[in-house]
C-alpha cells in the first residue's frame, strides 16, 4: 500500500504462485518524493520500483512519501544582512519571505533573484516554491544632502546642494566680504553662533546650514578696507574723484566722509587733511615701495567759493582697486 503523497502499482492484496516474480512501481504525486519503501517492515530505500523474485512466503510492501524540499541560497554582503540567512529549505508549494536590511550609513543598491535584478527592495517573497533559488543583495554607502547657503556678502564653502556619503564628516568654511561680518550660523534652523567653520560629524541625515550676514561698523575714510585710514585711502579717493577708478558700493560707503552719498573732492580733501595740509601743488607718496606723484592743477577763487581742482596721478596702477 501507499501512504498519502503517492501511489503504488499494483495496489491492494495480490496473490502469487510459489516461485513466481512480482514487480511494483512507486510513483509520488506532483510536489512529493519517495521518502522510503518498507518490505515486511524493513527499509529498502527511497526506490521507485521493487521486484519480489522466487516468492516462497507472504510479503507486505509500504511506500512512504514526503513533500519535496528546495534550497534557497542567501549570499551575504558585509554592509547589510538578509534574513533568514544561509541555505533555507522550503517545502514544495510553500512561500518564503526574506527581509533585506542595510547597516547604519548604508542603503540597498539592488537585490538579485537568481541573478536577475529586482531593484532596491527591503523584502522579497518566493511564492509557491517549486525549484531551487538564490538571493543576493548589494549595499552602498547612503548619500545625504546638506543645503549650504549664505546671505548676500557672505561666503560658505562648499555651497549649494552638497552630497555627503553616510558616516562621513563634512566641513564648511565661512567668511564675510569686506565691511560685513558673520552675524550667526543656523544649522537645521538652530543658532550655533558666528563661527568661521562648522563640521557635520558622521552624517546620517539631510541637513541645512545658513550663514547670516550684517553690515560691519564702517570706518569712515577706510576706502581699501584695511582697518585703518592711511595715505592709500587718500590717494584712492583722489583717483575716484578724477574718474581714474570706479568705486564699489562698499568703497563709497567708507569714502563718503561728508555723508552726501558719493565720494567727492570734499571727501578726498578731508581724508588728506588727516595727514597734514597739502601746501604744494605736487606731492609724492610711497605705496608698496612704489612712488606715486599727485599733481593738483592751478586754480583761482575766493574764500567760500566752490572750485574744481584738476588732479593727475602718475604710476597710479600700483594701487590696484
Amino acid at each position: 500500500r501507499a501512504e498519502e503523497g503517492g501511489s503504488i502499482s499494483p495496489a491492494g492484496i495480490m496473490t502469487a504462485k510459489y516461485g513466481e516474480t512480482r514487480g511494483y512501481i512507486i510513483t509520488p504525486n506532483p510536489g512529493y518524493r519517495v521518502a522510503d519503501v518498507l518490505v515486511n517492515g524493513a527499509s529498502v530505500g527511497a526506490v521507485t520500483n521493487y521486484v519480489f523474485t522466487n516468492i516462497t512466503t507472504n510479503y507486505a510492501i509500504l511506500a512512504k512519501f514526503a513533500l519535496k524540499t528546495y534550497n534557497i541560497t542567501v549570499t551575504m554582503d558585509p554592509n547589510g544582512k538578509i534574513e533568514p540567512s544561509g541555505t533555507v529549505k522550503v517545502n514544495h508549494g510553500a512561500d518564503q519571505v526574506f527581509t533585506i536590511t542595510p547597516n547604519p550609513g548604508y542603503m540597498i543598491s539592488n537585490v538579485f533573484i537568481d541573478g536577475t535584478p529586482v531593484g532596491p527592495v527591503s523584502s522579497y517573497v518566493f511564492e509557491s516554491v517549486s525549484s531551487d533559488h538564490n538571493i543576493r543583495a548589494i549595499f552602498e554607502m547612503e548619500v545625504f544632502t546638506i543645503t549650504a547657503m549664505a546671505d548676500p556678502h557672505g561666503n560658505i564653502t562648499p555651497s549649494g546642494q552638497v552630497k555627503v556619503k553616510g558616516g562621513n564628516d563634512q566641513i564648511f568654511e565661512i567668511s564675510a566680504d569686506i565691511w560685513y561680518v558673520v552675524e550667526d550660523i543656523h544649522v537645521d534652523g538652530k543658532s550655533v553662533g558666528p563661527v568661521t567653520t562648522y563640521t557635520f560629524n558622521k552624517v546620517s541625515s539631510d541637513h541645512t546650514i545658513h550663514v547670516k550676514i550684517r553690515d560691519s561698523a564702517v570706518m569712515k575714510g577706510d576706502i581699501n578696507g584695511s582697518g585703518t585710514v592711511t595715505v592709500n585711502d587718500a590717494i584712492i579717493a583722489l583717483l575716484i574723484v578724477a574718474g581714474i577708478i570706479t568705486p564699489t558700493e562698499s568703497q563709497i560707503k567708507a569714502g563718503d566722509v561728508n555723508n552726501d552719498g558719493k565720494i567727492g573732492a570734499d571727501d578726498a580733501l578731508i581724508i588728506f587733511m588727516s595727514f597734514g595740509p597739502m601746501a604744494a601743488p605736487e606731492r609724492h607718496f610711497v605705496v608698496n615701495n612704489n612712488t606715486i606723484k599727485l599733481m593738483l592743477g592751478e586754480v583761482h577763487g575766493t574764500v567760500g567759493e566752490t572750485i574744481t581742482v584738476p588732479v593727475k596721478a602718475d604710476n597710479a596702477g600700483v594701487l590696484g582697486s
